[in-house]
């Protein structure tokens, strides 16, 4: 079988100790299979040597403009698709596996796990959005979402919108050149490729469900028979754990071929 070459892409931020967890996890599955790659920007420059992982730095906030330049610098290799990854996800084998035999533009996982990195409790969730962990995209797509940054010089209505006189906005370079002719905005910026509003802290999802969907690429919104990846939250995250969310799932079968994960319970139970 010719396997796809995947980029993995995964900006970093404190929680070290779980960030290795999910470098132990893409260690294995770069044995499993060839053509993986990861790309990482945080700050864990030390921890990426340690995994042989490729490392840019750029600063933590705002999110939007770190993982911009983390999709910049991925540009410059070669793969033909993207994975997107957070420094809490660890997946397991048989995902990359499903996404192998797949050729979907744009790939959402439906079915993954919360885990509580305190008490180890775990729950199910059964996604209706194209949110989550492991989103997968084809080069073809990401390239697609090209944008520039106008300068509203007065308020307008366009293909974009309601525009507000002294904002910026990331808008598709055919709009950006209306604007521009017709004395509503200065265009301040070279054609780029974006995903997430440079300004943003949350709500990354959104930001760049949006950015595929309007140049034509939907998800293909996967639900796979058992969870196959977990977000292991911890006191720093966002979006903290939540116990009401999802079903209760049991932990020994989420376990099952995510042996780093075991480890890091096993040993945090000793210290307990």
């Amino acid at each position: 079988m010719r396997y796809p070459r995947i980029l993995i892409i995964i900006p970093t931020w404190k929680r070290p100790e779980i960030t290795e967890i999910c470098f132990q996890g893409l260690s294995r599955i770069r044995k499993h299979r060839d053509k993986v790659d990861v790309l990482v920007c945080g700050d864990n420059e030390s921890l990426c040597k340690k995994y042989g992982i490729t490392y840019t730095f750029f600063e933590n906030q705002p999110l939007g403009a770190k993982k911009n330049h983390l999709l910049k610098e991925a540009l410059k290799h070669d793969w033909d698709y993207l994975m997107e990854l957070n420094s809490d996800n660890v997946i397991k084998n048989d995902l990359l596996d499903i996404y192998d035999e797949l050729q979907d533009d744009y790939i959402a996982l439906r079915n993954f796990c919360f885990m509580d990195s305190l008490t180890f409790e775990v729950r199910q969730i059964e996604s209706k959005t194209k949110f989550g962990i492991a989103r997968r995209y084809s080069r073809k797509a990401i390239e697609a979402c090209k944008v520039q940054k106008v300068y509203i010089k007065k308020s307008c209505i366009s293909a974009f919108g309601t525009m507000n006189n002294g904002i910026e906005y990331d808008v598709k370079p055919y709009i950006a050149s209306d604007l521009e002719k017709s004395g509503y905005a200065d265009i301040i910026s070279d054609v780029e490729i974006k995903l997430w509003d440079d300004k943003a802290s949350i709500g990354m999802d959104n930001h760049s469900n949006y950015r595929l969907n309007e140049n034509g690429f939907f998800a293909n919104h996967l639900f796979t028979d058992e969870p196959l990846a977990v977000d292991i939250k911890s006191d720093v995250n966002i979006w903290k754990f939540n116990p009401n969310m999802g079903v209760k799932y049991n932990l020994e079968e989420l376990l099952k071929g995510l042996p780093e994960v075991y480890g890091f319970i096993t040993n945090k139970q000793a210290v307990i």
